[in-house]
C-alpha cells in the first residue's frame, strides 16, 4: 500500500478538464494534477510540461480522445505519455495499470446505497492504490469510506469553497480534486 501522506504533499489537488494547461495551472503552488481529458494528440506534451516542473501526473484515461477503452491503451499511456498514474473507473484498466507499474486512482461515484457498496466491493477486490469519490461535498459517506477501504481516498466533484475542501479532509480524505483555481493555493 503506497504512502499517501509522503505521496500527496499537499492536500490539494488541481483537476484539469479537457486537460488544458493555463498559466494559472502552471504557476500554482501544486504537486500533483488529475489531466481529465484532452486528446491524444497533445497529452504527452501536457503531461511532459507538468512533469518537468516537478509535478505528478494522472491521466484519466477514460476520458482522453483517441485512446481505446482497452489494455493496449494503458500500454500507450504507459510507454509514449509516461504519467505518474492512471484514473479510471474501468477495472480491468486499472488492473492492467497495476500490471505494468502505473500508480492507480479508481474513481468510484456514489449516487445511492448500492453504488457505494459496488464502488467498496470493487476497490476491495481491484486493490487501487487510491479510491477517488465522486461528489466530494459527502463527509459522512467519506468518513464511512475511508473505514470500509484498506487504501487513501481522495474527495473530488463539487468541492466549491473552502470550507467544502475542510469538511472532505477532517471527514478522512487524504486530499480533494478540484478544478476551482481559487482553492489551488496553499492555503486549504
Amino acid at each position: 500500500m503506497m504512502d499517501a501522506q509522503r505521496y500527496l504533499k499537499y492536500p490539494v489537488i488541481a483537476a484539469l478538464p479537457g486537460g488544458r494547461l493555463s498559466p494559472e495551472a502552471l504557476r500554482a503552488p501544486i504537486d500533483v494534477y488529475f489531466m481529465l481529458g484532452g486528446s491524444i494528440m497533445d497529452l504527452s506534451h501536457r503531461v511532459t510540461r507538468l512533469r518537468e516542473g516537478g509535478r505528478r501526473v494522472f491521466v484519466h484515461i477514460d476520458l482522453v480522445e483517441g485512446l481505446g477503452r482497452d489494455t493496449a491503451a494503458v500500454d500507450y499511456l504507459m510507454r509514449h505519455v509516461r504519467p505518474d498514474g492512471m484514473i479510471s473507473t474501468k477495472t480491468d484498466l486499472l488492473t492492467h495499470a497495476k500490471e505494468v507499474g502505473l500508480t492507480t486512482v479508481q474513481r468510484i461515484f456514489l449516487l445511492d446505497s448500492l453504488s457505494y457498496e459496488r464502488g467498496v466491493n470493487a476497490a476491495r477486490k481491484l486493490g487501487p492504490d487510491m479510491v477517488e469519490v465522486m461528489p466530494g461535498v459527502m463527509p459522512r459517506v467519506i468518513r464511512e469510506l475511508t473505514r470500509a477501504l484498506p487504501c487513501p481516498v481522495i474527495a473530488g466533484g463539487l468541492i466549491r469553497t473552502r470550507q467544502d475542501a475542510l469538511e472532505a479532509l477532517e471527514a478522512g480524505a487524504v486530499a480533494i480534486s478540484t478544478s476551482r483555481q481559487e482553492l489551488w493555493a496553499k492555503t486549504v
